[in-house]
Order: structure tokens, then C-alpha cells, then sequence
């Protein structure tokens, strides 16, 4: 049984109302509810609400209007009560939700799903040339041949620590949010998380079932 669900919310980067852009509105109204979990990532390229695409031409990112995808983690109960507001403050944009299996300590064995993408949050904090903790992570996967496991790193992130994590370009510390994911079978996913827990870095893992077309 899915324990948990993952909203995932996708608006433009200018998108919003007076100062404020409607993702930073988003992120902040996120906080007051009870999630596990919120990140806030930026596409490199993609589509607006007119099929418009939306690329990097401007050197300023935060100019190219690009996708923004907020992300967010939390019981059934905690997320259903934010979609009806959702609808209500997001003029353009689009929202989706999706059952999730939140790894806590102690636990192993997943529903029986073929396939199942594991997606791990952590919080980059390299400092200066020290290896970036998701390496860890993706090593991990590689040597369990998770090929086409991918790193997003994230513009801001909100964990269950309360504490709200950003990049900065005056600190020669990274402490941004990162997104470290795969798809694999059920037997590899299961396999891996007794590892996954022995890597402090990371803030949260869920993982969810999929259908897999394609893997070569």
C-alpha cells in the first residue's frame, strides 16, 4: 500500500502577481502545510501554457522564463487538502500527483511492482574541492547498473528539519538541494536500500512504481 503521495507542480519561472513570482508564492504557501518534503527545481528547456518553447538565450537564467518544477512530499492526508487551494492560485501551469513509497528506517520491502523509480533527496554541501555527497549515491547505482540514474540540482528546498536550503553565489559552500533518481526492478531497488541508509546525506527517499518501456 502507498503511503505516501509526490505533487509535482509545474509552473512558468516569471508566472505571478506584483514582485513576487508565482513559484516563490508556491514554495512559501507549501511550508505552512505538513509535507515532508518540498524542492524546487529548474528546467533547461521546455514548453509554456501556449506551446511556446522556452529555452536559456538571455545570460540572466532567471530572464528565460523557463519551467519550474516544485516538487513536493507528504501523507494522503496532508496532500489533499492543498489541492483545492492549488487550483484556486494557479492561473497557468500544470499539477499532477503520484503514489509514493516513503523508505524509513528499518524498511525494505516494497509493493509488488516490477519497476519502480527511487528518487533521493539530499542536500549538495560540498565544500570547495570535497566530493559532493550525492556521488555517494550514484555510485551506488552504477554498481548496480541503474543505468540512466540522473542528478537535478535544485534552486531551493524545504526539508523536515524545517530548515530552507538555497543556492548562493556568495558562499563558496553549496548547500542547494539535489535530485539523484533511477529506474530499475524490483529485486535491484529493494537490494539497495539497506545501502541507501548507510549514507547519512540524504533527506528523503521515496520510491514509485512505474511501467518501463524502455531501457537499453
Amino acid at each position: 500500500m502507498m503511503n505516501h503521495r509526490l505533487l509535482r507542480i509545474v509552473v512558468g519561472e516569471l508566472e505571478g502577481r506584483k514582485a513576487r513570482v508565482l513559484y516563490q508564492e508556491i514554495f512559501t504557501w507549501l511550508q505552512k502545510w505538513e509535507l515532508d518534503y518540498i524542492v524546487v527545481l529548474r528546467a533547461n528547456e521546455g514548453l509554456g501554457d501556449k506551446d511556446d518553447i522556452r529555452s536559456q538565450v538571455i545570460e540572466d537564467i532567471s530572464f528565460n522564463d523557463l519551467p519550474i518544477i516544485v516538487e513536493a512530499i507528504g501523507t494522503r492526508e496532508s496532500i489533499e487538502p492543498i489541492l483545492s487551494e492549488i487550483k484556486k492560485n494557479i492561473p497557468y501551469g500544470e499539477v499532477g500527483i503520484m503514489e509514493a513509497y516513503r523508505i524509513h528506517e528499518g524498511e525494505s520491502v516494497l509493493p509488488n511492482y516490477d519497476y519502480w523509480m527511487i528518487k533521493v533527496y539530499v542536500k549538495e554541501e560540498s565544500h570547495g574541492i570535497k566530493p559532493a555527497n550525492y556521488e555517494k549515491i550514484l555510485e551506488l547505482f552504477r554498481e548496480n547498473h541503474l543505468s540512466w540514474s540522473t542528478v537535478t540540482k535544485g534552486i531551493e528546498g524545504f526539508g523536515e528539519d524545517r530548515k530552507i536550503v538555497k543556492n548562493s553565489f556568495f558562499s563558496w559552500q553549496s548547500h542547494i538541494p539535489v535530485v539523484v533518481e533511477a529506474i530499475g526492478p524490483v529485486h535491484t531497488i529493494q537490494k539497495i536500500i539497506p545501502s541507501l541508509k548507510e549514507i547519512d546525506s540524504h533527506e528523503m527517499v521515496v520510491a514509485i512504481p512505474i511501467q518501463l518501456v524502455l531501457n537499453r
